[in-house]
C-alpha cells in the first residue's frame, strides 16, 4: 500500500525579481504556471504582482511534500 496514494503534491515556491533581487515566497498544491497566473489576480496586492508584471523573474520550486488537500498547505502560511 503506498501511504501518499490520493494525496496531492505541495510545494513551496520563490518568484525572485532579476531586476531587484525582491523575493516572495509561496506555498501551493496547483501547477507552476496556474499558480503564477494566480499572482497576476486584479485583486492581488502582494509584492509578488509587481515581480511578475516586471518579466524578469526567476521562479523556484524549494520543496516538494505529500498533502491532503489546499487546506494542509494553507496551514503552512501561519
Amino acid at each position: 500500500m503506498n501511504y501518499n496514494e490520493g494525496k496531492k503534491m505541495g510545494k513551496i515556491y520563490k518568484i525572485t525579481c532579476n531586476l531587484t533581487g525582491e523575493c516572495y515566497f509561496g506555498s501551493t498544491i496547483k501547477a507552476p504556471l496556474d499558480r503564477l497566473g494566480g499572482h497576476k489576480g486584479e485583486y492581488n496586492d502582494t509584492t509578488s504582482k509587481q515581480i511578475i508584471e516586471r518579466d524578469d523573474y526567476n521562479y523556484e520550486v524549494l520543496e516538494r511534500f505529500y498533502v491532503d488537500g489546499a487546506k494542509d498547505v494553507k496551514l503552512l502560511d501561519n
